[in-house]
């Protein structure tokens, strides 16, 4: 489970769900009240200003690294190939900040040093590490859509 003492992490619970949708818009759904959250929670954070990309992105990163999202990869391309119709909306910006956010995480590569200094240290960097290792392995192995690559 998401610990709930981490910041976001009711946007990692509901981002959580979309792995077990069938439908996509299903999943759909479960994007856009992530984000809506995702927004509230940095008001909450941050006090009431505009969040803008730059600093959503890292943001929905942090989520997505908390959230249980083996399948995420799998998701992305069913939204972006079955539920998305609207390509100037909301829906479809969310959509695209998401995608970013996929392939950050699968793309990241992280220096000794970093790895070294987090396995020397008793804290969740280790997990985190772990984590996205895992998860960049297992879309690996599972041969994640072409646009994702």
């Amino acid at each position: 489970g998401t610990d709930a003492k981490l910041p976001y992490w009711r946007t990692s619970v509901i981002m959580t769900r979309m792995t077990a949708c069938v439908v996509p818009h299903e999943m759909l759904h479960w994007l856009m009240a992530a984000m809506k959250v995702l927004h509230k929670e940095a008001e909450a954070i941050a006090g009431p200003q505009p969040l803008d990309a730059d600093t959503m992105f890292p943001i929905l990163v942090y989520a997505m690294a908390h959230a249980n999202l083996p399948y995420m990869h799998s998701c992305v391309f069913f939204l972006r190939n079955f539920a998305i119709t609207d390509t100037a909306g909301e829906a479809a910006y969310f959509l695209t900040c998401l995608e970013a956010a996929v392939s950050f995480v699968m793309n990241m590569v992280i220096p000794a040093d970093v790895d070294e200094a987090c396995k020397d240290e008793d804290s969740d960097s280790e997990e985190i590490l772990a984590a996205a290792a895992a998860a960049k392995a297992k879309a690996a192995a599972a041969g994640r859509p072409s646009s994702m690559r």
